[in-house]
């Protein structure tokens, strides 16, 4: 067996875990020693700086188990192995998944954000048009708002059905 590892999902809503949490980002141990600190498989999520960003939204270990995985002097990473490449590679794609599942989150937050805003555009401009509107030109402005955010709002409608 190369490595097993577990990972939390959080409800941060779309944010990274504050740096007050010690326990942030996905760390890696061999022989229950972490080899490197928080930010030794940033490069697994993606190009940085974003990468590091979307470590930072779990809490969780990688247990490196294989014989040929042996740390470095300074216990901040491996040596350099065909081991250590199998490792990157075979868990690559769960820190993909880790942020994609971020974005989703991220993109749904956005989404009911747009049409909360939609909500509230609405009742403002129905509120003024039983007042009344000062001029034509409000009357435009509040029209165009209107539409603008309901624009945006059936965009965050699609993403939720999607």
């Amino acid at each position: 067996m190369l490595f097993w590892g577990w990972h939390s999902v959080s409800d941060v809503q779309g944010r990274q875990l504050d740096k007050s949490n010690k326990a942030r980002g996905l760390r890696v141990r061999k022989d229950n020693i972490q080899i490197g600190d928080e930010n030794r498989l940033e490069s697994l999520f993606g190009s940085n700086p974003t990468g590091t960003r979307f470590n930072f939204y779990v809490v969780g270990e990688v247990y490196a188990l294989h014989n040929d995985l042996i740390p470095n002097g300074r216990r901040d990473d491996f040596v350099d192995s065909p081991t250590y490449s199998e490792l990157k590679d075979k868990l690559k794609p769960t820190c993909l998944k880790i942020k994609k599942l971020a974005n989703q989150t991220s993109d749904g937050l956005s989404a009911q954000r747009d049409i909360n805003n939609f909500e509230e555009e609405q009742k403002k401009y129905e509120e003024k048009r039983k007042e009344g509107f000062v001029n034509k030109e409000e009357q435009q402005k509040l029209i165009y708002d209107l539409n603008t955010k309901k624009e945006k709002a059936e965009k965050g409608q699609k993403q939720f059905k999607n």
